[in-house]
């Protein structure tokens, strides 16, 4: 018999458990009465607490007017394709990188700060500023002879 009771209780306090949170649910003055929290921690696109929002860089690799060594064809600006790309902070660690596309562009996120973008293959670089939540843009023209 002790066991019953035992089994009852458990089942009670599960129910009874339950009702505060159904009651809740149903019933807004009780839920508008609940504060917020406090302080609330800022959170990046990245998920990673205190981190700062990200702006976008947006770039494209081309040669100059000439033979491109690679598709045979001349005109201007040649979008390079395939390269790849770097993307250095003041420390000069690498922060980012990318492979050039088949319209020689690429974009990478990053945190706002200044930042030196490089095409690994020519060592062409540029230096490039990101701000908070917006696009920058960059192109990189890399010498036909390389």
């Amino acid at each position: 018999m002790a066991a019953g009771w035992s089994a009852t209780l458990a089942i009670a306090a599960m129910v009874g458990g339950l009702f505060p949170i159904i009651g809740a649910c149903g019933d807004s003055a009780q839920r508008d009465s609940v504060p917020p929290p406090a302080t609330a921690p800022s959170v990046s696109a990245a998920g990673q607490p205190g981190a700062q929002p990200q702006g976008s860089l947006r770039g494209q690799v081309v040669r100059p007017p000439g033979r491109d060594p690679r598709s045979g064809i001349v005109a201007a600006n040649v979008p390079v394709s395939g390269d790849p790309i770097v993307v250095r902070d003041g420390a000069g660690d690498t922060v980012a990188s990318a492979v050039t596309g088949q319209d020689g562009s690429f974009q990478v996120r990053l945190a706002p700060g200044g930042y030196l973008v490089v095409e690994s293959i020519c060592k062409v670089s540029r230096q490039v500023s990101i701000r908070r939540g917006a696009i920058s843009s960059v192109t990189l023209t890399i010498p036909n002879v390389c």
